[in-house]
């Protein structure tokens, strides 16, 4: 960024396109063409040289038809270019189309991609079972391997069931129940405690009372995000879908 903002040269053309990870990117292409068009005729409007339009002209061409280039894209495209260099930035946010010609670079939209996290777990909580989802913008969510996580609240309480009736401590009933899940809760905090510490990625809680406040009463990640996607995780087809609500 700091690069970015000193830089200083008349022909200095800053290209926002949305892009879609997903999309056969014919699209993409077509837009950033046409985005390319109207700043080139913003620097000829402005009497650039036509050696120097040519080159950004040149440069914006290539990147349109560089296959390999376009196979690998997230949420926005960013191309920041002048006639001695062009750089290009795969942003995870959404941006609208944009292009300006200036003596610097537009840089405003890059701040959001740069102060904002671009990842999030979602940790999907009920009685029968845990899945830690990890979600960005570049790829679909995907369900995260973590060791010693419980498979669901009765075997984290060593039962066969929760409505098993058999005391724990001479506890039974309701507070049983609640004992049990407050282990359950417990022990899921400190199997994901190594993937979320030093990440700061916010912990999307998917869950349902009681085990919604259970879950919050013990755990230990300060980025815990307040809100909770209601309603029971296991009726959701899968990460993606999920991860969508």
């Amino acid at each position: 960024m700091d690069r970015l903002l000193v830089n200083r040269h008349p022909a200095s053309v800053s290209i926002y396109v949305p892009t879609d990870p997903a999309s056969t990117d014919a699209g993409e292409r077509i837009e950033l063409r046409n985005l390319a068009d109207d700043a080139m005729g913003q620097l000829h409007a402005a009497g650039h040289a036509k050696r120097d339009v040519g080159t950004i002209e040149e440069e914006i061409t290539d990147l349109i038809e560089d296959e390999t280039f376009w196979r690998y894209q997230a949420r926005s495209l960013a191309i920041l270019t002048t006639p001695e260099a062009l750089t290009t930035f795969r942003l995870p946010n959404r941006l609208v189309s944009l292009v300006e010609v200036s003596d610097r670079f537009h840089v405003k939209p890059l701040l959001r991609a740069v102060t904002f996290p671009q990842v999030a777990l979602v940790l999907a909580l009920a009685q029968g079972s845990v899945r830690l989802i990890e979600v960005s913008a570049d790829v679909e969510p995907a369900e995260v391997a973590v060791p010693d996580l419980p498979r669901d609240a009765a075997s984290a309480a060593g039962r066969s069931s929760l409505a098993d009736r058999a005391p724990i401590r001479r506890i039974q009933g309701s507070e049983g129940r609640k004992l049990r899940l407050r282990l359950y809760a417990r022990q899921i905090d400190q199997a994901i405690r190594p993937f979320v510490n030093g990440v700061a990625a916010p912990l999307i809680l998917a869950a349902t009372e009681p085990l919604d406040s259970i879950f919050r009463s013990v755990n230990s990640y300060p980025h815990l995000a307040p809100t909770t996607i209601q309603g029971n995780p296991e009726a959701s087809s899968g990460p993606c879908h999920l991860a969508r609500r």
